[in-house]
C-alpha cells in the first residue's frame, strides 16, 4: 500500500491529477496483480491516466519507479514485427493473485421457517387515502418550521425550479437575438 502511495504521490508531482479514490484503487490493483507481471502497468494506466496525452509521462515515471517492468507492445522493429514474442495473455499459467471465496451450504434438507399470519400484512394502508394538500397551500408553508421529508413539497420546488430556468433561458435568447454579436 505504501509503494502505492508513494507513486501516486510522484504521479501528482508530475502533473497527473491523482485522487485518494484512484490511489485506493490503485492499491487494489497492486493486490490483485503481481508487480512482476506485464499487464501491472496496463492495469495501473488504466486507473491513473486520465487522458492519452498523460500517458507517455506515466510510462515514464513506471519505469523509473517499479524497475522497468513493462508490458509494451509498441515496441516494434523497422519491418513491424516485435523483436520478442508476445505473451499469451490467456495462458493457463497465472500469476495474479486472484482468490474467489465461494462457500456453499451443505444442509439440503433446510427449509425457510414458516411465518405465522400475523406477521405478514398483506393489506397496508395505503397512502392514496390520505388528502394531500395543494400547491398554493405548499406555496404559503413557511420552510423554516419543516420538521420532516415532504415529497409534495420537493416535487413543487422541483417544478417551480424548471419554470424558473425555462423563463430565464427564454429570456437569454431574446436578449441575444436582439443584440447579435
Amino acid at each position: 500500500m505504501d509503494k502505492i502511495v508513494t507513486f501516486s504521490g510522484l504521479l501528482r508531482e508530475k502533473g497527473i491529477p491523482v485522487s485518494i479514490r484512484s490511489t485506493h484503487t490503485g492499491a487494489e490493483v497492486s493486490k490483485l496483480i503481481n508487480e512482476d507481471d506485464p499487464l501491472f502497468r496496463e492495469a495501473l494506466a488504466a486507473v491513473y491516466v486520465k487522458e492519452q496525452k498523460q500517458r507517455e509521462s506515466f510510462n515514464q515515471l513506471f519505469d523509473e519507479f517499479f524497475g522497468g517492468v513493462t508490458a509494451d507492445a509498441d515496441d516494434e522493429g523497422e519491418d513491424g514485427t516485435s523483436p520478442s514474442p508476445k505473451k499469451n495473455v490467456w495462458s493457463t499459467k497465472k500469476s495474479q493473485k486472484w482468490t474467489i471465496h465461494h462457500q456453499e451450504n451443505n444442509n439440503k434438507d433446510s427449509k425457510a421457517r414458516e411465518l405465522s399470519s400475523d406477521e405478514v400484512n398483506y393489506h397496508p394502508p395505503l397512502d392514496d387515502n390520505k388528502k394531500t394538500p395543494d400547491e398554493s397551500e405548499l406555496l404559503s408553508r413557511d420552510i423554516n418550521t419543516l420538521t420532516s421529508f415532504e415529497p409534495e413539497l420537493f416535487l413543487l420546488c422541483q417544478k417551480m425550479g424548471k419554470k424558473i430556468a425555462m423563463v430565464r433561458s427564454r429570456r437569454q435568447r431574446q436578449a441575444r437575438i436582439m443584440r447579435p454579436d
